[in-house]
């Protein structure tokens, strides 16, 4: 990946595109190319084709989905495999015809079992059943994982480059009470818990469970 490289940054206003886009520019890199929702949606095969045929892009980096926390999950299940799959499927297609070098795919956490072994190993994925909760964003990473790994199999290539990052969290995460994931929603609710003087915050769970964060 050169300074000058044509890097296609998804999702550069989120959690890790924006981290990712921040460090890329603190280091120099002068060619990245960013459009936000209303620009491209990347849902939408033909215009994610025309993007492409278009921009002559060297890498992309694949930070843009459907996410959100608990409730979301398990209020919008098909929103969230129908949009997450449409977009894998889209940049998958439109970056193969285009011959793009790279395309760094992020993962998430709970593509694991929900009973996982632990510690928890790279290796233990796919060993059991899924969290209910999430089985939608999830079975949607999966594939995306697998046509990663099934392409660079068959074509004998490592173009594609999947990652699988713990629970994230830092600038521009999701602060909604109903939206946010567990360590956004806890910041909100202690945050507003001080600002009205709440004597206590009710947190979901046992409180027995066991979390790993990375500082996005």
């Amino acid at each position: 990946m050169k300074k000058n490289s044509k890097i296609f940054i998804q999702g550069h206003k989120g959690l890790i595109g924006s981290a990712i886009h921040n460090n890329l520019i603190t280091n120099g890199y002068t060619n990245l190319i960013i459009c936000e929702h209303k620009e491209l949606d990347l849902t939408d095969n033909k215009k994610v084709s025309e993007f492409f045929n278009k921009s002559n892009i060297e890498i992309v980096i694949m930070a843009a989905g459907k996410v959100g926390g608990i409730n979301e999950n398990q209020s919008q299940p098909f929103e969230f495999l129908f949009k997450n799959l449409s977009i894998q499927l889209n940049t998958f297609s439109a970056a193969i015809k285009n011959n793009v070098k790279k395309i760094i795919f992020f993962g998430s956490s709970c593509m694991y079992p929900k009973f996982c072994r632990q510690p928890m190993e790279e290796n233990f994925l796919n060993s059991g059943e899924l969290e209910r909760s999430s089985m939608g964003y999830a079975i949607a990473k999966l594939s995306g994982l697998e046509l990663c790994l099934s392409y660079n199999k068959q074509y004998k290539e490592n173009r594609f480059i999947p990652l699988i990052p713990n629970s994230v969290y830092g600038p521009n995460d999701n602060f909604k009470p109903n939206q946010g994931h567990v360590l956004s929603s806890l910041i909100q609710k202690f945050h507003k818990a001080k600002l009205q003087n709440h004597n206590e915050v009710e947190l979901w769970g046992s409180g027995s469970p066991r979390r790993e964060f990375l500082h996005s």
